[in-house]
């Protein structure tokens, strides 16, 4: 994947640096991306559209959702 190129399951992120874009290609390639989500929705600190946009990206992953 190219350098500065989102993964498509997580092109709802805006990465700001080339560690954001890291951390996406590393959480892209795990197994465990909608696990991570979904710990990403027990961030009290998430913002209310990140949060919307997570839990959009779960439904199409057919995952259960936590509010």
């Amino acid at each position: 994947m190219p350098r500065h190129e989102i993964p498509p399951n997580l092109n709802f992120i805006e990465p700001e640096s080339q560690c954001d874009y890291d951390l996406l290609n590393e959480v892209a390639a795990s197994q465990e991306v909608d696990n991570i989500l979904l710990m990403l929705l027990l961030d009290e600190t998430l913002s209310d559209a990140l949060r919307r946009k997570v839990n959009e990206q779960l439904k199409a992953a057919h995952c259960v959702i936590v509010n």
